[in-house]
Parts: C-alpha cells; structure tokens; sequence
C-alpha cells in the first residue's frame, strides 16, 4: 500500500509538471542560439536562449537631455531615436558632424548602440554624420535612398563592426577613418568609385573587403592598417595608389598592380613584413616613398621608364641587397636609398638627377657607385641639393665613386658636403 501511494504521487507530480510547460511557451520570443549541437548542453540538456537587448525609445527632440541626464556612463545605452529627424541633421561638414552627431559627440564618456526608427525622404548625404562619436559602439541601418557615405564615421573609435553599405551607395572616401577597433569590413556595392582614405587608420581590420571594378581611387584606402596580413585584388580601374598601404606592418604579400596605376607614392611605406615587392606597371610616373621602411624586402622591382621621381623610394630598406637601375629621366633621388644598410654597389645616377640629399646616407656597406650627374651646388628647398650624399658610407672606397672627367675637381671640392673625402672619388 505504501508503494503505490508513492507511485501515485509521483505521476501527479509528473502531470503537473507537464501541464505547466505546456502552459509556458517561450515568452521573449528570442530563437535559442544554435550552437551547433541541435540544443543539447554538456549534459544533454536544452541551450539558454539569448536574452534579447532592450532599446530605450528617445524622441529625437528628447535625445540631448536623455544623453545628460539619463544616459549610464557605465554601460552600453542601447536607444532607439523616434520622431522627424531633419534631413539636414544627417549632414555635417569638415571634420564637424551633423547635428544628429553633435549630440551623441557631446557626450562621448557614454558608449551608445544606435537605431533610428525612421528616416526622411530623400535622404542620400550622411557625410561626416557621426564624425568623431568615439563612442559610438553600435552604428544605425544605412536606408537604401543613400548615395555619399563620405566620412561618415570617421573616428568612431568604439565601432567594432560596420552596417552593412547600401548598393546606392557610390563613394565612400574616409567612410570608416580612424575607426580602430573596427575588425570587420563591410562589402563594398558595385557602384561605389572612391575609396580614399576608406579604411585609414582601422589597425585592428584583419582582413580586407572586396574591391568593385569601378573603383578608380584607392589613396590611403588602408593606410595604417597594422593588423592586415593580405592585400585584397586592385580593379583594373584604379589609377591612384598613394598610401594605400603605408603602414599595413603585417601585410607579408603585395598585390598584382594593375596597368592604369600612375601613382604609387608611399604605396607600401612602412609594410614591415613585406619581403617581395610587386611588379610596378609602365604607366606608374611617381613611385616616391614608395617602399621607404620595408625593413624586410631583399630585391626592388624594376623601375619603368616614365617615372621622374624617386625621393625617399627605398629608404630604409636594410636588407635590400640588389637595386634596380634608374630611368634616364629621373631628376629627383632625395634619401632614395637611405640606411640600405645591406646594399654594396649602387646602380648608376642618370645625368639629369640633379637631387641627391642624403641619397646613400647610411648606407654602411656600400663600396661602389658611379655619378652620371654634375654637381648641383643649389638648394632645394632650403637644403644643399648633394648634402650627405654619401654621410656615414663607411665602406666606401678611395676612387669608388666615379663621376664625368670633366667634374671630378667640383666634385672633390664638395666632399664634405656630401659627407666624404675627395679620394673617394675618381674620374670615369
């Protein structure tokens, strides 16, 4: 008797167990998170379903005085902008941003996760919108009505991921500037031609995006991007490559330079890692300080035939170990190859130089080089054109650098100034 009194008790506990969870369905109505294991835990049971972030709802005309007054300076505030925002307000200039913006800047101490619950008709300029909202953590949907996206969140410090980028969308020049802590980028629409500056300074961006074929313009487009280890593909469009990637410390690869480029000035300045450089096109005319700092490159690439300038070009390359020869009409070889600590012989200066600062200055193991040039006694700049050509070339040799007959005497006379002595050099 006393069994089935305790069996009779277990199946009404049982019963009303049942009754209770089918009376409990899943109130936050947030799916559970599929971990990969159909829901079941460690111990076979079900996972916790996320708990949903709640958004506060502020008027806009409210937004400021929520932002002063109510707003944690602590934790993460989660708002929902309501009511008529003025198109105008989306807009800033410069380095201000839109009024919008204005208010979220001003109370950068609160880290803020935006929404906003509608948007004006005819919306298609945000440029500067949240500029310097550093902590801004959370950006609002981009509507599909937007064209210019133009600085927009340039400097937004706390932004880890970007909205995704409406297809209407065309430049997007300085879009994410400054945004560090961004790891993350988003696709770039098909239209989109500008990319300046685009993702500048986002040290923690991993991996690049993308690049659309239209894009022509890609100056500084990842310039400081100190946690890229691979280039992205460079459209057959793109003319401009200045700064693209100065500073990318962890790029260890460089990509196909297409045909059309003519600018690759500071392309690759600074990329650390990078051990070979990539072929440089005919059309390139300006390649200055274009590998300056890439302390790993062993080999330069061959120097086309169009370019004039090459200031600054591979300074600091200390384990570069072969140079390319110079194109006949280059005027200007500023601190070209400046601390190439690794470098012995030099190619040839072409006789139009007539720029030679601190061309081999710390170049300590260079034995040879000869000058096509005549000595240019003018300043440039303020500085003597050929001061410390050679200062700190402790490895030269007496007649290692040849010069024409006829300029062996000016040249002699001016050895201090290059940082020598007059029996290095020697008639040609």
């Amino acid at each position: 008797m006393k069994t089935f009194k305790t069996t009779g008790l277990a199946l009404i506990v049982l019963l009303a167990m049942t009754v209770l969870s089918i009376g409990c369905p899943n109130v936050s109505g947030v799916k559970p998170t599929d971990s990969g294991n159909s829901g079941a835990g460690i111990g076979g049971g079900e996972t916790t379903p996320p708990i949903p972030v709640q958004y506060v709802q502020v008027p806009y005309e409210k937004l400021e005085e929520y932002l002063q007054n109510t707003a944690s300076s602590e934790k993460v505030n989660y708002i929902e902008v309501t009511g008529e925002i003025p198109v105008a307000d989306f807009t800033g200039s410069g380095s201000n941003p839109g009024a919008l913006g204005k208010k979220l800047k001003k109370h950068s101490g609160k880290k803020i996760a935006l929404k906003i619950a509608s948007y004006p008709a005819g919306l298609t300029d945000i440029r500067w919108c949240f500029e310097g909202c550093e902590s801004l953590t959370t950006a609002p949907a981009i509507p599909e009505s937007v064209t210019d996206i133009r600085w927009c969140f340039e400097g937004c410090e706390s932004l880890t991921a970007a909205p995704d980028i409406p297809e209407s969308v065309t430049d997007m020049a300085g879009c994410f500037k400054g945004c560090k802590n961004l790891t993350t980028a988003p696709d770039i629409p098909k239209g989109v031609t500008n990319m300046h500056s685009c993702f500048k300074g986002c040290k923690n961006l991993t991996t690049a995006p993308d690049i659309p074929k239209d894009v022509t313009n890609m100056y500084s487009c990842f310039q400081d991007c100190e946690s890229l280890t691979t280039a992205p593909a460079i459209p057959e469009g793109v003319t401009n490559m200045g700064g693209c990637f100065r500073g990318c410390k962890s790029l260890t690869t460089a990509p196909v330079i297409p045909e059309g480029v003519t600018d690759m000035s500071e392309c690759f300045g600074y990329c650390e890692s990078l051990t070979t450089a990539p072929a440089i096109p005919e059309s390139v005319t300006n390649i200055r300080w274009c590998f300056t700092g890439c302390k790993s490159l062993t080999a330069a690439p061959a120097i086309p035939e169009g370019v004039t300038d090459m200031a600054g070009c591979f300074k600091g390359c200390k384990n570069l170990t072969a140079t390319p020869d110079i194109p006949k009409d280059v005027t200007d070889m500023y601190s070209c190859f400046q601390d190439c600590e690794s470098l012995t012989a030099a190619p040839a200066i072409p006789k139009g130089v007539t720029n030679m600062y601190s061309c081999f200055s710390g170049c300590t193991n260079l034995k040879t080089v000869t000058l096509k040039c005549d000595y240019n006694p003018a300043k440039i700049l303020g500085a003597q054109a050929f001061k410390n050509t050679f200062e700190g070339c402790t490895a030269l040799i007496d007649g290692g650098i040849k010069v024409p007959a006829g300029q062996l005497s000016t040249y002699q006379t001016n050895a201090a100034t290059m940082g020598t002595t007059r029996e290095k050099f020697a008639a040609e």
